[in-house]
């Protein structure tokens, strides 16, 4: 899913009674806090930037997206007691399921264990650019533009409603 998406479907997911308690802005970040790690760390890895002990990082969904990541913030949230830190975690939360969910809606691919659950079925990530990423891809992208069209418009009810 793209950012559209992920910020208006994924502040959607939490219950109001919550979301109203939590920084809009804090939650936001967390809603894109996966591809903001892992987009830029695919692009450097594309370009021969990351060689060496990086190298396991080879596709788009990686250490941002892992249940790991959201685990770790949940857990510094309550160790530190921030509703700041519990919004980035539930936003975070949000755009892996929703990756997650746009996966299993339009192909049956498994490599969803790999990038989710992550370090539980290997410590490498699978690389893209396979045939059957192009394939998924192609599949997807109807599923992205209503995405990103349905997250447009619950933002920009939510903007409305906040004025």
């Amino acid at each position: 899913m793209f950012p559209l998406g992920h910020l208006g479907i994924g502040q959607q997911m939490i219950p109001a009674r919550l979301r109203n308690r939590l920084s809009l802005g804090l939650l936001a970040l967390g809603c894109l806090l996966p591809d903001l790690i892992d987009k830029p760390l695919y692009l450097a890895q594309r370009g021969g930037l990351l060689a060496g002990e990086l190298s396991f990082l080879g596709g788009t969904r990686t250490i941002g997206h892992t249940l790991l990541l959201v685990a770790a913030l949940a857990l510094a949230a309550r160790l530190f007691r921030s509703r700041g830190l519990a919004a980035v975690a539930l936003g975070a939360l949000t755009h892996a399921a929703l990756d997650l969910a746009g996966d299993l809606a339009t192909t049956p691919r498994t490599d969803w264990k790999v990038w989710l659950l992550w370090p539980l079925f290997g410590f490498h990530f699978e690389a893209p650019g396979s045939q059957a990423a192009l394939h998924h891809w192609l599949n997807e992208e109807y599923l992205y533009l209503a995405g990103e069209l349905l997250g447009g418009v619950l933002l920009l009810a939510q903007f409305i409603r906040r004025r």
